[in-house]
């Protein structure tokens, strides 16, 4: 399995579904260690490469979210999934979040940002 042979370009990032994966494993990947330097993977160049189309994932997908017109609230709630929080936890542990609005904001939000790289892409 050739590991290093994928990018972003491979990633449709107009998919909600795509960016919900990307978006809910975002502290783990920066939790790993791959957001630091290359030293502390490894040595092979798949692991290089890997990590370099990681962080141009990630990377791509912050200018989407800053390019996308969200309301603060939405990016608290973005941030916060970001950080390693599930909707879930949030809407239950978070004062100013109930289940069913939570929900419905965190899948617009997933739809604002999927309908940015469809603009982007014309």
């Amino acid at each position: 399995m050739n590991l290093g042979r994928y990018s972003y370009d491979d990633i449709n990032f107009s998919d909600r579904d795509t960016l919900k994966i990307l978006i809910d494993f975002r502290a783990e990947f920066k939790t790993t260690g791959y957001m630091s330097s290359f030293s502390g993977l490894s040595n092979h160049k798949t692991y290089s490469t890997m990590n370099v189309n990681i962080m141009s994932i990630y990377d791509y997908l912050e200018e989407l979210i800053s390019d996308t017109e969200l309301t603060q609230k939405n990016i608290t709630l973005l941030r916060l999934v970001m950080s390693g929080y599930s909707v879930n936890y949030i809407y239950r542990n978070f004062e100013n979040y109930n289940k069913e609005g939570t929900i419905k904001m965190y899948n617009r939000i997933l739809e604002k940002i999927a309908e940015t790289n469809t603009r982007r892409c014309q």
